[in-house]
């Protein structure tokens, strides 16, 4: 049994008189008693508008009144029989959820009513064996994934609806993009940890800062039942990276190759490489006009982050020898809003 979510409906009660006896018509089935605390609360008047309702049939016996009372059960996934299972802590509640007409026509709507929002692209169908090695979890609220910067996605996304500056792309190739917006997106092939684990290519998403995998899947049961999972695999997610590190280091310039690492990993030490590299050989002006140079084509202004950061700031200020050279970089500092007392 695999736990789904929790899932409150307004059922609605109609007394009846049947052989002469007041009895409760719930659903398709007529009981002769429920708990008075039930009948209670359910003659309280409130707007259920919005509420998700389990009408009862059409009778011809006669009504004394209708009310109705919120109750609440949790769906799990019964990967057995390839359905539903529902469970409430309320006995009586429990009878109701039993019903057929329940378990299967108003379930059928409860499904329908959780699916309308989740637009999913792929028809992905994680069994059971996948749940249980890699500890899989229903996300228990909606997760803002509008921003996906150095997320690995299995392809490519509309820039127009989520926010990046880099972004990792299952491909077949290997290619670097830059969208009208200066983003860059990275397409990676990665053949052989799809190989070694099949799970990547039923990914959504992969946060691989974080290390969580994220999975819309669609159980096509007795229900279609969609599901937004996700679970958590640290090492995995490393050694993902590692394999994009080792993609970026074959296939990139080797003049930009230290700027796309830092792209993938935020790890300074990538800038800290590539000023060494620039500044070590020629002049503090020239080299450093050689970097803005390289930034331009890159389209993304390394300077504003190096300035930020005060460890390679003062760093790339170590290479600055004659007065004509601080003067420049102190002039640079103040443009940017950067100088430091």
């Amino acid at each position: 049994m695999y736990y789904l979510n929790n899932q409150s409906v307004l059922i609605e009660i109609k007394t009846i008189v049947e052989k002469n006896k007041h009895k409760y018509l719930i659903g398709d089935q007529i009981y002769a008693s429920i708990p008075q605390s039930i009948l209670e609360i359910s003659e309280i008047g409130a707007n259920w508008n919005r509420a998700l309702k389990y009408f009862t049939i059409e009778t011809n016996l006669e009504i004394i009144k209708t009310g109705y009372y919120m109750i609440n059960f949790d769906i799990f996934l019964d990967f057995i029989k390839k359905d539903i299972s529902l469970i409430t802590k309320n006995f009586f509640f429990q009878k109701i959820i039993n019903q057929s007409l329940f378990h299967e026509s108003f379930m059928h709507n409860i499904f329908k009513f959780k699916n309308r929002n989740l637009k999913f692209e792929d028809d992905h169908n994680i069994g059971f064996n996948e749940i249980d090695e890699y500890n899989i979890s229903v996300l228990s609220e909606k997760k803002n994934l509008q921003k996906i910067d150095r997320f690995l996605s299995s392809k490519k996304i509309d820039s127009r609806n989520i926010k990046y500056k880099d972004l990792f792309v299952i491909s077949n190739d290997f290619k670097i993009e830059i969208t009208d917006k200066n983003q860059r997106v990275y397409y990676v092939k990665l053949s052989n940890l799809k190989s070694k684990y099949p799970i990547i290519k039923k990914v959504k998403l992969i946060d691989l800062k974080k290390g969580i995998f994220y999975i819309d899947n669609v159980f096509n049961w007795k229900h279609e039942i969609k599901a937004e999972l996700f679970f958590e695999y640290k090492k995995l997610a490393t050694q993902i990276t590692e394999a994009i590190i080792e993609e970026i280091k074959f296939n990139s310039p080797k003049s930009e190759l230290n700027w796309h690492l830092y792209n993938l990993t935020e790890n300074t030490k990538y800038i800290i490489e590539e000023i060494e590299t620039i500044f070590s050989k020629d002049d503090f002006i020239d080299s450093f006009n050689l970097m803005l140079e390289m930034f331009k084509n890159l389209k993304l202004n390394y300077l504003k982050i190096i300035l930020e950061n005060s460890e390679l700031s003062n760093y790339l200020m170590s290479f600055a020898k004659t007065e004509t050279d601080i003067e420049m970089f102190k002039n640079i500092k103040i443009r940017y809003g950067q100088l430091m007392d």
